[in-house]
This record gives structure tokens, sequence and C-alpha cells, in this order.
């Protein structure tokens, strides 16, 4: 009799922790529901018309092609900060944004890079000047106001991309200032 009370209480007392791990199971798939709407929704938003720079750009060239990419990684990134400052956001979420901003300063970074090799590859000076100098002022307020959602390995790239973008002026400013007639 004792054993069988025991035998009893040890299956309820694993009816419960199955009961609980189905809960568990629910409330993740929730969760995973609630940011994949969320992901949906940010990566599918197009990019403000608000901005600035879309009005002083020939947003069909391939500099403004690739600098409203970055403008639109821009935007992600503080769509997903903001997620994950809603005190409604579960920690599991947060977690699940902050792989997505990880993500997305990876692609900063590798974006910022190869426009600046794009711009680099162009013939006329004062268009690469333009170009460099729109470059820098984008990126400067992309990583000023990224910084908290950076990893520390992406802040330093970061600031490795700024000091090339920023030499890369600086190259610029002085051969043209050398050059014949100035």
């Amino acid at each position: 009799m004792a054993d069988q009370k025991e035998r009893e209480r040890l299956l309820a007392q694993e009816e419960a922790r199955q009961a609980k791990r189905e809960q568990q199971r629910a409330k993740r798939a929730e969760e995973e529901a609630g940011f994949k709407a969320q992901h949906d929704y940010i990566s599918h938003q197009g990019l403000s018309d608000q901005h600035r720079l879309l009005k002083i750009i020939d947003q069909k060239s391939d500099f403004g092609q690739h600098l409203m990419t970055l403008l639109h990684l821009d935007q992600q990134m503080s769509a997903w900060q903001r997620y994950r400052s809603e005190p409604s956001t579960t920690d599991h979420q947060k977690q699940l944004a902050g792989r997505e901003q990880h993500e997305i300063g990876s692609h900063i970074i590798r974006h910022s890079q190869q426009l600046l090799d794009h711009i680099k590859s162009i013939s006329d000076l004062s268009t690469r000047k333009a170009h460099t100098k729109t470059l820098e002022r984008v990126f400067d307020d992309i990583k000023d106001r990224q910084q908290s959602a950076l990893s520390p390995e992406h802040q330093r790239q970061m600031r490795t991309v700024a000091a090339e973008i920023t030499g890369y002026r600086r190259d610029i400013n002085r051969s043209r200032g050398m050059s014949p007639g100035f």
C-alpha cells in the first residue's frame, strides 16, 4: 500500500513536470510567433520618406542604392532597439532581437566597406569627394546611434571602417590640394 501511494505520488509529480514543460513550450511558441510577426514587420518596412538624404541623392545610381541599403539597415537596427525596450517584450524575444541586431550590424559593416570600395573605383575626383563625405556623415550617424546595440567586436569594426572612410576623405582632400592650379 505504501508502495502504491509512493508510485502515485511519483506519477503525479511526473505529470506535473510534463504539464509545466508543455506550458513552457506553448509560451515559447507564442513568444516566437510574436517575434516572427515583428520580424516580418521590420523586414518589410519601407525606408522612411522623411530621411533628409533621400531628397539630395540620386536614388537610382549605384551609390544611391548602396546608401539607401545602409539607411534601411540603420532603420531596422533602430526598430529592433525599440522592440527590445518595450515592456511587453520577453527575455526570449529580446535574445532573438539581439541576434537580429548582431546580423544587421555585420551587414552595416560589410556594406559600408563595400560602398567605400565602390567610391574608390569612381574616376571623377569631385564625385568621389562628395560620395565619401556623404558616406562618412551617414556612417558616423549610424555608428553613434547604434553604439549601444552593437557587440564590442562590432564596435571595434565600426571604428576601423570609420577610420578608413575618414582616412580616404583626407587623402582625397590632400591629393586635390596638390594638383596643379591650386
